[in-house]
């Protein structure tokens, strides 16, 4: 019986075009540690760089049965790390600007209306994306951010593994900054035009 780890990627990519649990786990084990760190020369960021590597790992379980690969498996997932951390980067750049500026404007002293009316729109619209979350995702999202509970303490109380919560969460926050993104870029041309 062959292994796993003696397949080619070509090989373990088609098993997970398939839904092959275990060839998806080989590939994990075997680029998770070589993407992260990628991620994490350009990124600068522990955090971010599981981020994207997870990103990248999800999306390839997701969109594998769809997904057609014209380069090696590695470089596909070399490439895809570099953009996502760019992507990254840049998301954070404009997210900086917005944040000084909205500094810079309470520095003076008293907002005007309308910035008090964009900031309270702001934290609805923040709650908003939340409740919009599956109740599921919703509810371990804020058993870890708003109650502080650990992934353990999550796990034991609902009853799934550690790895379930620690996946649920990291998918709520790819979908909360994916959506809260759009919603500084929208709020800043709008900002902008004004």
């Amino acid at each position: 019986m062959t292994l796993l780890s003696e397949y080619t990627d070509a090989q373990l990519f088609a098993g997970v075009k398939c839904g092959d649990h275990a060839a998806f786990t080989e590939l994990y084990e075997r680029y998770w540690n070589v993407l992260f760190i990628h991620a994490f020369k350009i990124i600068k960021s522990e955090e971010k760089a599981m981020d994207v590597v997870q990103d990248i790992f999800t999306g390839l379980w997701e969109e594998a049965s769809i997904s057609t690969i014209h380069v090696s498996l590695k470089a596909f997932l070399y490439t895809s790390v570099r953009n996502k951390s760019l992507d990254a980067i840049r998301r954070q750049e404009v997210a900086s600007r917005y944040l000084d500026s909205f500094v810079r404007h309470m520095a003076i002293g008293y907002p005007d209306t309308e910035e008090t009316v964009s900031f309270n729109e702001l934290v609805s619209l923040i709650d908003a994306g939340v409740a919009d979350l599956p109740k599921q995702m919703q509810r371990i999202f804020r058993m870890s951010c708003t109650e502080g509970q650990s992934h353990s303490q999550i796990a034991d109380e609902l009853n799934i593994t550690v790895h379930t919560v620690k996946k649920t969460i990291t998918r709520a926050r790819h979908f909360l900054k994916t959506w809260f993104i759009q919603f500084l870029l929208l709020f800043s041309l709008l900002h902008l035009l004004s």
